[in-house]
């Protein structure tokens, strides 16, 4: 027999999305006024929502003065109006616009829902420009994962049908790639020769122009039938050095600019040096640095035949790894007892 769904699954259209999330939102309301702001205040991640006391009303496709939102939960002296994106949070000036939808209510909130957090850097932009405009908004930005946790942590164990409501949106989100699980991927690279220079310099270099098709949080460092190192992606940029000039121009791909310290300019600069003298490599334009704090030593074997040629992906809570448990140190000691084909 085909299972009845409460959220639709024909399409992953952004309205399709947004329709599906307020469904939810207003199923919770209904249910439980006080749980609804409780869980509000989850995704805010503070106590500032007004309590809700009035009558809610959720909108799709509500139409401001220079924009069209995707969705809106209004009350008296109280706004939530919703944007939804899916493929990347580029365009700060349409979110912007979206401060238009807002009246005269006391307390405004601009909630961006997103598959993954968006960066601090992006956050800060746009919470200076909507302070900049004087526009009185505040900024929620939130995950589909962070919803389902919310909406968990808000209900009864005995709630049947709300439990069975939030696993059916779970299952729509997972379903339709709103979950993200780069926090527990692990992408291992053969590494040849340069294996101790990955672990002298705390970093991993391929050509701007080869691209990695996943988001991972994990660098898997292989040589040898097995995997030798594993380290924490802690930051991604893009570098151009000149040796001459003695010159470093670099643009900060992902992770907080602010990370990116002098001693790790300094690994890179020397990590091309050494490079070339060693291995004759030139990798001094167009290459990606991805730097971890460090490797940490592992003895991950393969138990098949034949070397890693290419990259793989590990999904690491296959081994034993629960995802809030993950850390370097502790996946490290744990896939030294295990064997992968």
């Amino acid at each position: 027999m085909t299972n009845i769904h409460y959220f639709q699954r024909y399409s992953s259209k952004e309205n399709t999305v947004t329709n599906n999330s307020l469904l939810l939102f207003s199923r919770l309301y209904h249910h439980d006024a006080r749980g609804f702001k409780e869980f509000l205040n989850h995704l805010s991640g503070d106590e500032q929502i007004t309590p809700i006391n009035a009558t809610i009303n959720f909108e799709q496709q509500t139409s401001a003065r220079h924009s069209v939102p995707d969705g809106a939960i209004t009350q008296e002296s109280f706004k939530i109006v919703i944007e939804t994106k899916l493929y990347g949070q580029e365009d700060i000036d349409q979110i912007i616009r979206h401060a238009d939808s807002f009246g005269e209510e006391k307390n405004k909130y601009l909630m961006l829902i997103n598959v993954h957090q968006i960066s601090d850097d992006y956050k800060k932009k746009v919470r200076d420009k909507l302070s900049a405009r004087d526009t009185g908004v505040d900024l929620i930005d939130t995950t589909f994962e962070n919803i389902i946790t919310g909406f968990r942590s808000v209900i009864n164990d005995y709630d049947t049908e709300m439990n069975v409501i939030i696993d059916d949106y779970e299952d729509y989100c997972n379903s339709a790639n709103l979950i993200s699980i780069e926090d527990k991927l692990m992408r291992a690279l053969p590494v040849g020769n340069t294996l101790e220079h990955n672990f002298k310099y705390k970093l991993y270099y391929a050509p701007t122009s080869r691209s990695y098709n996943r988001r991972h949080r994990y660098l898997g460092l292989y040589n040898q039938k097995e995997i030798k190192g594993i380290g924490e992606i802690q930051i991604i940029v893009d570098v151009n050095y000149s040796k001459e000039k003695k010159e470093l121009k670099y643009k900060v791909v992902e992770g907080d600019p602010a990370q990116l310290t002098e001693e790790i300019k300094n690994n890179i600069v020397q990590s091309m040096v050494q490079g070339e003298e060693d291995f004759g490599y030139q990798i001094y334009k167009d290459y990606r640095f991805f730097i971890v704090p460090e490797f940490i030593k592992t003895e991950f074997k393969k138990d098949s035949p034949g070397g890693l040629l290419g990259a793989r992906y590990f999904d690491l809570t296959e081994y034993g790894l629960d995802k809030e448990e993950l850390s370097t140190e502790l996946i490290a000691r744990k896939l030294s007892a295990e064997k992968w084909e």
